[in-house]
């Protein structure tokens, strides 16, 4: 396989695979990178998406790590001392370093900056980090925690749980006065999972699902897999990350400020005869290349899922667009689960996508219950996988002149 499409960095990364490189190659083209352009504004749309739904006043929280009390949270908001304990003072601060004593700064710094920028063109509607006082005085009816990526979910759930412990909050919740959402740019199906079973029961919408090494394990691929647990550093070296990463999520995207650890730690993790592709979880200036094309994209998942001549269909300049796109989604409907996020880590379509195909599929009566093909379903993709018309030749080299052998009468 020809490396010159990558950089030197890659070329390096990839040579430490030996023998395993043309599967490296593709595990490294299966990493989902999102630009800061794409993430700002596609994070912003969702946002404004879900607050015009709301139809109501939201308080919007960027998600950042909260510090723990004897294997609690601290509680997001103060209250008072008594008999009574009510909720009153300021809102959190959107940026507070875990470590006093090493402070940094992650995503919530730049999903910070996307909730102001969204705050002060809708401040009829959206606040900004509010507290108690504000809640009250503004009747805001949605608490909303933005992140960019939700791996394991546990960071957002100890988000969730500091002002859950706060007893003014679960009284507004119990009256239905407060609802609870997270938002974010992507997220695995663990910790959508994890989130949706929070006390608090919070709605979760993201861009699009996250893919993982293990999204086509369905399909007898486990190669991937095998490749994360061969390679990278050794567990006497790396303590801490796991080699699918933290709670074994596999996560394939990296984002320009940088790689989850969730990801395998054979792309972020240094070991003695091992260099990472992104030392330190940093996502180099100049490596988030432009998305390649769509039929290419989709090639590349189709063959994932054994569709050889679904892929030959995607991979012609001339397909239709419709016909590469519902032909992606049904393939990955043929087997469980068959949900829109599942549908979504297949393909590489956004959950947007996914819906508005899975909608028009059930419409055409192409699916049933459940998200399952229909016969008639069965039939489509038949007609899709048929192979190519052949022109009949009528000349042949050996016999250059025609001599019919049944003549009919004149009319």
């Amino acid at each position: 396989m020809s490396l010159r499409q990558y950089s030197e960095h890659e070329i390096a990364w990839l040579n430490q695979f030996e023998e395993d490189i043309d599967l490296a190659t593709y595990l490294l083209n299966s990493v989902r990178r999102v630009g800061a352009d794409e993430f700002h504004d596609s994070l912003l749309n969702l946002i404004e998406e879900r607050v015009k739904a709301s139809g109501q006043p939201v308080g919007l929280y960027a998600e950042r790590s909260i510090r723990k009390f004897r294997g609690q949270p601290n509680r997001l908001f103060k209250e008072k001392k008594g008999k009574v304990k009510t909720a009153h003072g300021m809102g959190p601060k959107p940026v507070q370093p875990e470590n006093n004593k090493y402070p940094e700064t992650g995503s919530e710094g730049i999903v910070a900056n996307i909730i102001t920028q969204f705050v002060r063109s809708n401040r009829q509607l959206a606040f900004d980090h509010p507290g108690p006082d504000l809640i009250r005085e503004k009747k805001i009816r949605r608490f909303i925690l933005v992140t960019d990526f939700i791996g394991s979910g546990c960071q957002s759930a100890r988000y969730l749980q500091s002002a859950w412990r706060i007893s003014s909050v679960k009284s507004w919740n119990s009256g239905k006065f407060l609802d609870f959402e997270v938002v974010a740019f992507s997220a695995s199906q663990t910790g959508k999972s994890k989130l949706e079973k929070h006390p608090s029961k919070p709605k979760v919408s993201i861009v699009e699902a996250c893919p993982t090494v293990f999204d086509f394990d369905r399909y007898g691929d486990t190669h991937t897999v095998e490749l994360c647990l061969k390679y990278g550093p050794k567990d006497t070296e790396c303590r801490y990350i796991p080699r699918l990463g933290h709670s074994e999520i596999g996560a394939l995207i990296a984002f320009s400020h940088g790689m989850p650890n969730n990801a395998p730690r054979l792309f972020h993790k240094k070991g003695r005869k091992w260099t990472p592709l992104f030392m330190g979880r940093v996502v180099n200036t100049g490596s988030i290349a432009p998305e390649v094309e769509k039929h290419i994209k989709a090639k590349a998942k189709l063959e994932k899922m054994q569709e050889v001549r679904l892929a030959e269909l995607a991979a012609q300049n001339d397909s239709k667009p419709d016909e590469v796109l519902f032909s992606l989604v049904l393939a990955a409907l043929k087997k469980k689960p068959r949900s829109a996020m599942v549908v979504s880590a297949r393909t590489g379509l956004s959950i947007a996508e996914c819906e508005d195909v899975l909608k028009k599929c059930a419409q055409a009566g192409w699916i049933g219950n459940g998200n399952t093909l229909t016969p008639k379903a069965h039939t489509e993709l038949k007609y899709l996988q048929r192979p190519k018309n052949t022109s009949k030749q009528l000349f042949k080299k050996d016999k250059p002149y025609y001599i019919p052998t049944q003549l009919r009468a004149p009319k």
